[in-house]
């Protein structure tokens, strides 16, 4: 009728509800710093002379622009679920988790053109493709195997 309650496993419900778009975000954030931190060093000596504002600025604040993006991202993933919910999408199982997944293949793909494929011609360029480009790269990564993860132990839909 309307008032009984399905028993779900944790995992489930968890993948299921809003809550885990912002572990996702936490997931994303989280890597895209340790790819900060741990590329640091490497892109400052990468970067070699160039403005040493720039260099500065980056090297100081970079960090930061993972969180932005993730909360960009949050934002993006919270309207698409909407939307998702106004057309009955959010019924099966793996709905936030492909939702997710399309989100984060975004900044891959955009990860991937900074860092393969988009010259070092100025300073600013270089600067963003060396301490943004590869922890985006990483993090985009990391947020695309979380998310994929909880469509295979998410189990089947109760409904």
């Amino acid at each position: 009728m309307g008032g009984e309650v399905i028993k779900e496993g944790g995992t489930v419900v968890f993948a299921r509800k809003g809550v885990f778009f912002i572990v996702v975000f936490l997931v994303f954030s989280a890597v895209f710093a340790l790819g900060f931190i741990m590329t640091k060093e490497n892109s400052i000596t990468e970067y070699g002379t160039g403005n040493s504002q720039i260099l500065s600025i980056f090297s100081s604040y970079g960090m930061a622009f993972g969180v932005i993006l993730g909360i960009l991202t949050l934002i993006g993933l919270i309207i698409a679920r909407g939307i998702a919910s106004l057309l009955a999408l959010t019924r099966f199982h793996a709905a936030n988790q492909i939702i997710s997944i399309l989100a984060h293949c975004g900044w891959l793909a955009f990860a991937v053109q900074l860092v393969y494929f988009e010259g070092r011609f100025t300073s600013i360029g270089s600067a963003i493709i060396l301490f943004i480009g590869y922890p985006l790269f990483y993090a985009s990564i990391a947020a695309i195997f979380f998310s994929a993860l909880f469509i295979f132990i998410g189990g089947k839909q109760n409904a």
